[in-house]
C-alpha cells in the first residue's frame, strides 16, 4: 500500500511537470435575481422570478435540475429557464408567483436539486448543491402573492368562415385577469400577432383595445387589412402586451401597473384554421331574420305607436 501511495505521488508530480494538471473542483460562484417587481420591491400574484445560478467552470445542466428558493416558511422549485444543452458557466431559472406566497423578508436560495449537472471536465455531479448564504433573505425582492393583477390566459374568440379571414374581417382575442383590471382613457393597448404580409416577410400586427376596463377580460380586435396574406395562418408574438403613448392597464381602482407577462399563454405556432387573405374580400349574405320585440299587450297583434324590431344576421 505505502508503495503504491508513493508511485501515486510520484506520477501526479511527474504530470505536473508536463503541465498537467488536476481539473479545477466545481463549484457554485454566483447566484443573482435577474428580474424585479413590477411595482417596489414586492413581486405580485403571477409575476415572473428569474435567478441565474454561475458556475466556476462551463457546465451543462439537465432540465430536470431545480433550483429551491425559500420564500417566506416555504421552499419553492424554480425551473431551469432554457431548453440550451451545451456547456456554459450561467445557468437561469423561473419562478411564477402563486397566490398563497408571502415573504416579507425577501427570497432566500436553498439548493439545486434533482437531475444531473456536468463540468465540462467530464466531472458528474461534483459541485456542492448547498447554496449556503449566498442568496439570502434578498430585500429587494419581496414576495405577496395576494396582491397584483396578472395575465391568467389568452383565447382567439372570432373563427373565420371556412378557415381564412378576409379584408375587413375582425380578429379578435380576449385576455383575462386574476381580477379586475382598468385601461386608461390615454393611449393604447395592443395585443401583438404575427402575420405573413403579400411579397413580405411576416409582421408584427397589433389588436387595439376594444372593451372590457374594469373587468377580469379585456378584448382586443384587428382588422385584417389588404396586404395580410398568410396561407399557413396566424401565430402569436410571444411578449408582454404594448402599451403605447401613455396607455396603462392597472389593477382596478388602484394606480398599480398590471403584470401584462402573456408569454406563457400566447404562444402558438401557424394555426391552420386561421389563415389571412387580405387581398380578397368576399360578399356578405343575410344568413338570417328573427323578430326581436313582442306586442305590448302579450297577444300577437302591435298596436299603434309600437316599434317592431328585427334582427338580421350576415354570414360575415
Amino acid at each position: 500500500m505505502t508503495r503504491a501511495l508513493r508511485f501515486g505521488a510520484v506520477l501526479l508530480a511527474a504530470l505536473g511537470a508536463f503541465g498537467v494538471e488536476e481539473a479545477e473542483a466545481q463549484t457554485v460562484s454566483n447566484i443573482t435575481v435577474r428580474s424585479g417587481p413590477e411595482v417596489g420591491d414586492t413581486y405580485g400574484f403571477n409575476e415572473e422570478i428569474r435567478i441565474e445560478v454561475t458556475f466556476n467552470v462551463p457546465s451543462t445542466v439537465s432540465s430536470a435540475v431545480k433550483l429551491n428558493v425559500q420564500i417566506g416558511s416555504t421552499n419553492r422549485a424554480f425551473d431551469l429557464g432554457t431548453t440550451f444543452a451545451g456547456f456554459q458557466s450561467t445557468w437561469p431559472f423561473r419562478y411564477y408567483v402563486q397566490s398563497g406566497d408571502v415573504d416579507a423578508n425577501g427570497i432566500s436560495a436553498v439548493s439545486l436539486t434533482g437531475g444531473t449537472i456536468t463540468a465540462q471536465s467530464g466531472t458528474l455531479d461534483g459541485v456542492n448543491r448547498a447554496l449556503g448564504n449566498q442568496l439570502q433573505n434578498s430585500a429587494g425582492h419581496k414576495v405577496n402573492g395576494g396582491i397584483g393583477a396578472a395575465v391568467t390566459g389568452v383565447s382567439l374568440n372570432s373563427p373565420p368562415v371556412g378557415d381564412t379571414y378576409e379584408r375587413g374581417d375582425v380578429i379578435e382575442g380576449t385576455v383575462t385577469f386574476n381580477r379586475a383590471v382598468d385601461v386608461s382613457a390615454t393611449g393604447t393597448a395592443r395585443l401583438l400577432l404575427r402575420i405573413d404580409r403579400s411579397g413580405q416577410s411576416a409582421r408584427t400586427r397589433g389588436a387595439n383595445y376594444a372593451s372590457g376596463s374594469g373587468t377580469t377580460s379585456l378584448v382586443f380586435r384587428y382588422n385584417v387589412d389588404s396586404a395580410d396574406v398568410d396561407t399557413n395562418g396566424i401565430r402569436s408574438r410571444g411578449s408582454d402586451i404594448q402599451l403605447l403613448s401613455g396607455a396603462a392597464i392597472t389593477v382596478s381602482g388602484t394606480t398599480r401597473n398590471a403584470y401584462l407577462d402573456v408569454q406563457r399563454f400566447w404562444n402558438f405556432s401557424n394555426d391552420a384554421n386561421r389563415k389571412t387573405n387580405g387581398a380578397s374580400q368576399v360578399a356578405s349574405a343575410v344568413n338570417g331574420a328573427s323578430f326581436t320585440s313582442s306586442p305590448a299587450g302579450g297577444g300577437d297583434t302591435y298596436g299603434a305607436g309600437e316599434n317592431i324590431e328585427v334582427e338580421v344576421t350576415f354570414t360575415r
